[in-house]
C-alpha cells in the first residue's frame, strides 16, 4: 500500500474490484465516445443548421461552439481515467477525479435534459433533436450512475 492506495496492479486478477474496474473502463469508453459525438457537434455543425434549430445569433453559436471546447476538456479528463486503469499504474487520482467529474457533468445533464423533455420543450425543436436529446438524456443518465456505482465499489475494494 506504499502508493497511497491499492489500485489495480495490487488486486489479484480474479477479485470483483477487476470486474468493477472493467465496467468502468466500458462505461468510460461509451462516454469518449458520446463526448466525441458532442463535441464534433458543437464545433463542426454548419451554423446554417444551428440557425435553423433556433440558434440563430452570433453569441449563440459562439456558445455552442465554446460548449464544443468544454466537451473536448471532458474527453481530455475521461482518456486520463481510462489510460490510468488501462496501464495499472497507481494513480487513484486520475480515476478517482474522472469519475467524480463524469457524475457531475453526465447527471447534471440528464437532469436538465429531462426537465426540458418532460415540460415539452423537446416538441419546439425540430426532428430529429428531439429524440437525440431524449437518447442523451437516458444515455447520460445511464452513465452517471454506472460511474457512481462502479466507482463506489472499486474504491471500496481498493482501499480494503
Amino acid at each position: 500500500m506504499g502508493n497511497g492506495g491499492v489500485f489495480l496492479a495490487d488486486v489479484p486478477p480474479s477479485s470483483s474490484a477487476q470486474a468493477h474496474a472493467l465496467a468502468m473502463k466500458a462505461t468510460l469508453w461509451i462516454k469518449i465516445i458520446t463526448t466525441l459525438f458532442w463535441a464534433g457537434g458543437a464545433l463542426f455543425v454548419h451554423a446554417d443548421y444551428l440557425a435553423h434549430v433556433g440558434f440563430e445569433s452570433g453569441a449563440a453559436i459562439l456558445v455552442v461552439r465554446l460548449l464544443g471546447v468544454a466537451f473536448l476538456s471532458l474527453l481530455l479528463g475521461y482518456s486520463l481515467g481510462l489510460h490510468a486503469l488501462i496501464t495499472k499504474k497507481p494513480n487513484t487520482l486520475a480515476v478517482r477525479n474522472t469519475v467524480l467529474v463524469g457524475i457531475l457533468s453526465n447527471g447534471g445533464s440528464a437532469l436538465v435534459l429531462f426537465w426540458f423533455g418532460l415540460t415539452g420543450r423537446f416538441t419546439l425543436l425540430p426532428s430529429p433533436l428531439p429524440h437525440i436529446f431524449w437518447a442523451s438524456a437516458v444515455l447520460t443518465g445511464g452513465i452517471a450512475l454506472s460511474l457512481f456505482l462502479c466507482g463506489r465499489d472499486l474504491w471500496r475494494e481498493m482501499n480494503t
